[in-house]
């Protein structure tokens, strides 16, 4: 998906914008912990 889309789609849903600049930060700040999240094994009890 691409930074315009994401964009696209916060202005469809929520009703207002964000530019793809402010996407591609929040992605920036968030993508660290995602990949750390990943990377955690399943546990299953």
């Amino acid at each position: 998906m691409t930074t315009r889309q994401i964009s696209d789609i916060v202005e469809d849903l929520y009703g207002f914008g964000v530019s793809e600049d402010m996407v591609t930060a929040i992605a920036n700040k968030i993508l660290p912990q995602i990949e750390e999240w990943q990377r955690h094994p399943l546990y299953y009890s």
